[in-house]
Order: C-alpha cells, then sequence, then structure tokens
C-alpha cells in the first residue's frame, strides 16, 4: 500500500488512545490480585478439606 492511500491511518480519539494503556494495566493488576486471592484461599482451605472438594 502507499502512504497516500489513506487506508490503515484510522486514529481514534485522543481520549481512547490514552486511556486503553491505563485500563490494561488496571486490569492486569486486578487479575494478579484475584489469581493470589485464589491460590491463598486454596491453601488454607487445603488444609482441613480434601482436595476435590476444594477444585
Amino acid at each position: 500500500m502507499s502512504a497516500g492511500s489513506g487506508q490503515g491511518q484510522k486514529h481514534g480519539s485522543g481520549a481512547a488512545n490514552t486511556t486503553a494503556p491505563i485500563a490494561g494495566i488496571g486490569l492486569i493488576i486486578l487479575a494478579c490480585l484475584c489469581f493470589s486471592v485464589l491460590d491463598a484461599t486454596a491453601k488454607y482451605l487445603s488444609a482441613s478439606l480434601p482436595t476435590l472438594q476444594i477444585v
């Protein structure tokens, strides 16, 4: 494609471009937090319950 064709040069609004990375970072942090809480809960419950009841 040539540079003058106008295709592939679509840009969204400036606000959407700056909030998308922040939202992505926030979602990754939230996912890590959820996995950590899930792991800690499973380890806590494994002391008193059989594995198949936890899973």
